[in-house]
């Protein structure tokens, strides 16, 4: 349900073709400008695949806006079809430290 500092997370596993199809569907997002998915790595129901994928709207340098981070969000919820279970959150602001995590997993980068 939720997505913890120290989570572990494994690569996404997806077969080449659903990986595009996801990245299609990502790249047609208005406002969505780097993204990783990863496999959350679970504990207490461990046949469960969850999910996460972080997304940035703007570069690092450039200071970015809570209302466009969650109207990107809300329309990543809305247009994108994830192959299972998947928590949603902006790698920006209050949760860029914590989205180095995702961000260092291996295959995580999908755009």
């Amino acid at each position: 349900e939720t997505v913890r500092a120290g989570d572990r997370f494994d690569p996404h596993g997806l077969a080449p073709d659903a990986l595009e199809d996801l990245r299609r569907q990502i790249t047609a997002v208005d406002g969505v400008r780097k993204a990783w998915f990863v496999r959350k790595h679970v504990q207490h129901l461990p046949e469960s695949v969850c999910y996460t994928f972080a997304f940035t709207t703007t570069p690092w340098w450039k200071p970015g806006s809570q209302k466009r981070r969650n109207a990107v969000q809300q329309q990543v919820l809305a247009e994108v079809t994830f192959p299972g279970e998947t928590i949603v959150f902006c790698a920006e602001g209050d949760n860029s430290k914590f989205a180095r995590r995702v961000r260092k997993a291996k295959d995580s980068r999908v755009l």
